[in-house]
């Protein structure tokens, strides 16, 4: 005997109901058929008053949790738990242990797999790994190492000694393991004392700090005249600018300048 169904279209009366809409929406609703969006429904088709053919999964009273349309849009929203609590939603991709590959929240977009390959028009160009962004091509012998770290920034350093040179702005470039800093040009300048010119902590981020003391020949002028030096990057930061080779002290006399310096140096670990 064919079980009979109410004036709905609801099969059975319990809290479970299965619905059938031939007209306006044309949708099939597991949950309530009311509005689609409440009492638990599981709509296929055309929600409420939409005109648009989707999947619909609805929490609670109007509260969507994922939809799936036509347009492309898919989507997880905040829904209500049964003590009334809103409840951020979660869209996932999984893989087939169910471990989250892909997550999206109302505040962040995540991947989680071990490997994320970026593949513009079929053609590999980078993979994102626990070892940082690999860049990718087919060059013979290419080996991608993973970039973990891209900065810029300044810091202010003063030097004291032969002369007092204050506030000067260094800027700094930190890819991989190389830090590249630039050090303003000094114009002429009184010397004040037979001294080297001593920066202390002006590398105030450790990470930028070689792990040995670093040598690099500069011109500059000492007593008004034009002659080598040595600007030494010390593992506490410090700058210190010498006179020479050996990075002796200044005259003392007359004055002292240098044109814009720019130094590499390689960092030993990589945070």
């Amino acid at each position: 005997m064919a079980r009979q169904t109410n004036s709905k279209g609801s099969v059975g009366s319990g809290s479970l109901k299965s619905v059938l809409n031939q007209a306006p929406n044309n949708r099939f609703t597991l949950g309530s058929d009311a509005v689609a969006g409440r009492d638990n429904a599981i709509v296929l088709g055309k929600p409420g008053t939409s005109t648009v053919p989707s999947v619909f999964v609805g929490v609670g009273t109007n509260n969507p949790v994922a939809m799936l349309s036509v347009t492309g849009s898919l989507f997880a929203n905040d829904y209500k738990n049964s003590a009334g609590t809103a409840i951020p939603g979660i869209f996932s991709v999984r893989d087939s242990s169910t471990n989250d590959l892909f997550t999206v929240s109302p505040t962040t977009a995540q991947f989680n797999a071990a490997t994320v390959n970026m593949n513009p028009s079929g053609t590999q160009v980078a993979t994102f790994t626990t070892s940082g962004l690999k860049l990718v091509n087919t060059t013979t012998g290419y080996v991608p190492t993973g970039l973990r770290n891209y900065m810029e920034g300044s810091f202010t350093a003063s030097f004291t000694g032969a002369a007092t040179l204050s506030s000067l702005t260094i800027y700094y470039t930190w890819v991989g393991n190389k830090v590249t800093l630039k050090i303003p040009a000094v114009p002429t300048t009184s010397e004040t004392s037979a001294a080297v010119l001593t920066a202390t902590g002006a590398i105030s981020i450790a990470a930028l700090c070689p792990t040995t003391a670093l040598y690099f020949p500069i011109l500059l002028t000492d007593n008004g005249s034009a002659t080598t030096g040595r600007l030494q990057i010390t593992s506490t930061g410090n700058i210190i600018i010498g006179v020479g080779a050996g990075g002796t002290a200044f005259a003392g006399i007359s004055t002292l300048s240098w044109q814009p310096l720019e130094v590499t140096y390689h960092i030993a670990a990589v945070p």
